[in-house]
């Protein structure tokens, strides 16, 4: 049997704990970058692939072309939505709009995201029409077309 001894002064110790803490961090860091950091999502629905990666505003015009929908460059408005825990009517018909392109809000009850309203530059009607896009963690959770009147209509980008 062999045993090792070392004694350090209470300055070397807390160094060492002070470089061993950073280097946790640090390797913890690199793993999550690893994990999450380029992660480009995506979603499916029928026999089509959309991509849902939301890192800047491009990407959503890029979403937004996907459903040959164009948007303006900057949103109109921006604002912070809580998802709720339990869903009422209005809420499970407004998933069933998300579950035809591909996404689905249950994953998310509780959860803060972001709601992003831009124009849409190319409406197919001559009603005025915006877009919305829930955003979560860089990821597209929600989108919908909307008239901008109060009693509108909200649709889905499959239509």
């Amino acid at each position: 049997m062999l045993i090792f001894s070392l004694k350090l002064s209470e300055k070397a110790k807390k160094n060492f704990f002070i470089f061993f803490s950073l280097f946790i961090f640090a390797a913890v860091m690199v793993i999550c970058l690893l994990l999450f950091g380029s992660r480009d999502y995506t979603a499916e629905a029928g026999n089509k692939t959309y991509q849902t990666t939301a890192r800047s505003e491009s990407d959503l015009q890029k979403f937004a072309g996907q459903f040959d929908v164009k948007i303006t460059d900057k949103p109109v408005k921006t604002e912070k939505v809580l998802i709720p825990l339990n869903f009422n009517d209005i809420y499970m018909n407004y998933n069933n709009i998300q579950k035809e392109i591909g996404l689905n809000l249950e994953p998310y009850k509780g959860k803060k995201c972001i709601k992003y309203t831009f124009d849409v530059q190319n409406p197919k009607d001559e009603i005025p029409v915006q877009l919305n896009v829930l955003v979560y963690c860089d990821k597209v959770i929600g989108a919908d077309l909307s008239e901008k009147s109060y009693n509108g209509f909200i649709k889905s980008l499959a239509r």
